[in-house]
């Protein structure tokens, strides 16, 4: 985790600089999503996002989870 700190904080602060966004903060946190590419509605689709149907499987998927993560 330290190499890829020390290899990618350079090229954050740059970006930073470049584009007047930075804030400084770095942070080793990582969200990842994994999915079954088997649940999707058409799983044989090279891309997966060539296909309307899995794109909106995908919306759908993100939008129950932001009303799950909301509900007490």
């Amino acid at each position: 985790m330290d190499l890829l700190k020390g290899w990618l904080s350079p090229l954050i602060e740059t970006f930073e600089a470049q584009s007047a966004q930075g804030d400084g903060i770095f942070t080793d946190s990582t969200i990842a999503v994994i999915r079954n590419i088997s649940d999707f509605p058409e799983p044989e689709a090279r891309p997966l996002s060539s296909s309307p149907a899995n794109v909106d499987f995908v919306k759908e998927s993100r939008a129950e989870a932001k009303r799950e993560s909301k509900v007490p």
